[in-house]
């Protein structure tokens, strides 16, 4: 069991050491990714397919990949990978898979493959479950602002935080009668 968990993590880090040089040549922008990412490797390398057909954060597997938008994305099961092949864009979650919320306020941040909410056929993704629950107070609204300002904050470099900062941050705020997210 040992050496498989070893031979599995040799295999991630020879994965992601791949792409590093990649990214070193010159053949890869990551930080300027339309699509939230982790090292090339698309929505930290959940299945897109399973968010839509089993309504589940899944983990994709490393044999099951398929390179697009210059990242690669990572499967569950054949049937997932091919129906992602046949139509990527259908499955592409809104605003790259970036931060829902950040997107509204006119910012990429990354996300957390468990803060996701489908509205009819559109993914959306936060960058925690708190966030996530402000969210939704007033998603339609926050979505209509997102949609409006996307374009721009797309081609941005996503922000760098911390979940703990940000949620101690809000907790502290939010005793005192003060909202950090407005």
């Amino acid at each position: 069991m040992i050496d498989k968990i070893c031979l599995i993590n040799w295999t991630l880090d020879a994965h992601h050491a791949k792409l590093i040089v990649e990214k070193a040549k010159g053949n890869m922008n990551l930080e300027s990714s339309e699509i939230f990412h982790e090292r090339g490797v698309a929505l930290g390398g959940y299945d897109v397919v399973a968010y839509y057909k089993d309504r589940v954060a899944r983990k994709g597997r490393l044999d099951l990949v398929h390179s697009w938008k210059g990242l690669e994305w990572w499967f569950s099961s054949e049937e997932y990978l091919g129906l992602f092949k046949a139509s990527p864009e259908t499955y592409m979650p809104e605003y790259g898979g970036f931060c829902a919320f950040g997107a509204s306020q006119g910012y990429k941040a990354a996300t957390k493959p468990y803060a996701f909410h489908l509205e009819g056929d559109k993914l959306y993704f936060n960058f925690a479950s708190y966030v996530q629950k402000r969210w939704m107070e007033t998603k339609s609204e926050k979505i209509k602002h997102a949609d409006l300002t996307w374009d721009e904050v797309k081609s941005t470099v996503p922000i760098k935080a911390s979940p703990m900062l940000i949620w101690w941050k809000y907790k502290f705020l939010k005793f005192f009668g003060k909202d950090l997210f407005e």
